[in-house]
């Protein structure tokens, strides 16, 4: 390998992605949450998404057995959720409004879509897991822009002239 692991980091960087909060409730219907980057769509045709979680992420054993989990496809102005949700703060949904949606997992208030999934599969990817999810519900709202994530802080979308 010809380069550092700092410089793949700061390289994948200049890829800018949007910004999720994936959300379940454990065995006692206490929710937990954390924030995603690396989310996209998988297949039209069985509906199917994916996103990649660290293996050593505190989250990580919860998410490896949930049946459903959504994804909270964040806000332009939801910036301190999303700082919630990445921290190491253990009460992720402190002053955190949200209901339960169709596969009984937390649905962010204010998010600009939300995507209900069933746990298709968990496949290796070095020290993360790729997690992929069959779509069972969704919903998007009018407006809004995303929250994105760009080398290594948070941006907005800017009109751009055609």
């Amino acid at each position: 390998m010809g380069f550092l692991e700092e410089d793949f980091k700061n390289c994948m960087g200049c890829f800018a992605s949007g910004v999720t909060v994936v959300s379940v409730l454990d065995d006692d219907g206490n929710p937990h949450g954390l924030t995603v980057s690396s989310f996209t769509s998988l297949s039209l045709s069985p509906p199917l998404v994916t996103f990649n979680i660290d293996k050593l992420c505190y989250n990580y054993q919860l998410l490896s057995k949930a049946e459903h989990f959504t994804v909270n496809i964040l806000h332009e102005d939801q910036i301190e959720i999303s700082r919630q949700f990445a921290s190491t703060y253990k009460k992720k949904f402190k002053n955190i409004k949200y209901i339960l949606g169709e596969t009984k997992t937390p649905i962010l208030e204010g998010v600009i879509a939300y995507i209900e999934c069933e746990s298709e599969h968990i496949y290796d990817g070095g020290d993360h897991s790729i997690f992929v999810g069959r779509v069972v519900n969704l919903n998007n709202e009018e407006g809004g822009q995303p929250l994105l994530y760009y080398k290594g802080k948070y941006s907005k979308i800017s009109e751009v002239g055609s």
